[in-house]
């Protein structure tokens, strides 16, 4: 077994370098996939030194060099779009002001 598949095998894990507010599609956060394999639908947790921020569904994810939706793996440059979740009052979060570079999305935390 390669060390690629081997890190694809993992919980997937991306590290936020960007993060963009684009009129036509909202907010979109670009990252590195760290290891496993990021899939649009599944459901995440941001997180930023090991405590949650937020968790919520992933949209899309799209490679950076295709821009066509594709499962993001090891190595790989990725968009994301994230279902903006509500707080506990029942407003909007505003995705832009909350999630930042250097946040980490991972696996639902139960």
């Amino acid at each position: 077994m390669s060390g690629e598949s081997a890190s694809e095998n993992l919980p997937p894990r991306l590290r936020i370098d960007r993060v963009l507010s684009l009129p036509e599609r909202g907010v979109v956060l670009y990252g590195t996939v760290e290891q496993g394999v990021i899939t649009a639908g599944a459901h995440v947790t941001v997180t930023r030194e090991g405590a949650s921020v937020l968790t919520t569904e992933l949209l899309s994810v799209t490679t950076k060099n295709e821009g066509q939706p594709a499962d993001g793996k090891p190595g790989d440059i990725v968009g994301l779009r994230l279902k903006a979740p509500q707080d506990d009052d029942g407003d909007t979060v505003d995705l832009f002001t909350t999630v930042r570079i250097g946040d980490s999305i991972g696996p639902r935390a139960d």
